[in-house]
């Protein structure tokens, strides 16, 4: 073996491969300046290295699968989350029913006469009504609106009260909701967005929302 290239080999292997690896136990075989070069031992020190990668690469590659296992389901519960949400509108009073309807037909027959003025309309709750900031041009008169329940024990009482009910807001709360069943009264709005109740018994035109 020429000089040099003898002196280069030692060099490199002289110097500890646990370094170069930057962590780990030393490599099984150690050579000091001046010591006899075997190949068999530099051929097992490279092989225990690449053993060490092998390992290591083995290890990243077992925690990128666990990782991409956690983010699949975290993905797949976010997703029903996400599903479980209620949809954010910002649906508007877009106009009135040409049919006139007694207030205890039901809210699903009220989008129904809805859309046959207006395509994928339905009945406006009160906070469309409040919401609604492009107004459109309806006829003098009262139309029948659902209120938006808010509170603990929330549900359609029957009441023909509006105390408990907030102009402002557009919410009934509690257990002071207006239900419209036969003798009970429901809610009404004014071409000027004022809210009163009505008998159940009597016929409006619908607030009709999109």
């Amino acid at each position: 073996m020429k000089p040099f290239l003898s002196a280069f080999i030692l060099g490199v292997t002289a110097l500890p491969l646990s370094t170069a690896l930057g962590a780990g136990e030393p490599v099984g075989h150690q050579f000091n300046s001046g010591d006899p070069i075997i190949a068999a031992e530099v051929n097992a020190n490279f092989q225990e290295l690449a053993d060490r990668i092998n390992s290591a690469n083995s290890a990243v590659s077992n925690l990128d699968s666990s990782l991409s296992a956690e983010n699949s389901a975290l993905d797949t519960r976010v997703a029903a989350l996400e599903a479980q949400q209620q949809p954010v509108t910002n649906s508007q009073f877009i106009g009135v029913s040409s049919s006139m309807v007694a207030g205890n037909i039901g809210v699903l027959e009220m989008t129904k006469q809805c859309q046959i003025d207006y395509p994928a309309s339905r009945v406006c709750n009160t906070l469309e009504i409040v919401r609604t900031v492009e107004i459109p041009e309806v006829p003098e008169g009262y139309y029948w609106v659902k209120p938006v329940m808010s509170g603990a024990g929330t549900g359609l009482s029957s009441t023909s009260s509006l105390a408990t009910f907030d102009l402002g807001s557009g919410i009934t709360s509690a257990n002071q909701g207006l239900s419209c069943d036969n003798g009970n009264s429901g809610i009404r709005v004014s071409q000027t967005g004022r809210f009163l109740t009505a008998n159940c018994t009597t016929e409006f035109a619908i607030a009709c929302c999109k």
